[in-house]
């Protein structure tokens, strides 16, 4: 009857993942800062201070990292292209992107980071969720080709 392929568990694969996902992040929210600000400082990229709603040049990383999920989350949906993947994934990118702020710099105390790390996480995973599930859901063609099938007559 019908077997289920089994999937094996491939962790190198998933790592390998991982660090796409978190260099290409990285590498596109370079990318809007650059655009945004002319002084570009990686400084911008794991200092919770400089997400600040209360001056001009803390608008900057903000549209950074709330736009970096939208063409993050495309990546995401092309490199995973799993919807029940998507949002551990997303929660990976953050996490990572948590740590490594902790360790730069400092624990993130402002609510401003909080907020528009949080937004952006839920917009990438619902949109790489969308995209995944969209492809998901797409029919299976299971129509034949008229040269394949040939009607049975019977000779007279």
């Amino acid at each position: 009857m019908w077997q289920r392929k089994e999937k094996k568990f491939k962790p190198s694969k998933i790592f390998s993942q991982i660090i796409v996902l978190q260099l290409t992040f990285y590498l596109l929210v370079s990318c809007f800062l650059f655009i945004f600000l002319v002084d570009f400082e990686l400084n911008l990229l794991f200092d919770p201070r400089r997400l600040d709603f209360s001056y001009g040049v803390g608008w900057a990383p903000i549209i950074a990292f709330l736009l970096v999920s939208i063409p993050e989350a495309y990546i995401l949906h092309k490199t995973v292209a799993r919807a029940k993947k998507c949002l551990d994934f997303t929660t990976t990118i953050y996490f990572v992107h948590f740590i490594l702020c902790c360790t730069f710099v400092e624990f993130p105390r402002n609510w401003d980071w909080w907020a528009v790390n949080g937004v952006s996480l839920i917009i990438m995973a619902l949109l790489s969720e969308f995209l995944c599930a969209r492809v998901e859901l797409q029919d299976i063609n299971l129509t034949f080709q008229e040269t394949e099938v040939e009607p049975l007559t019977e000779n007279v």
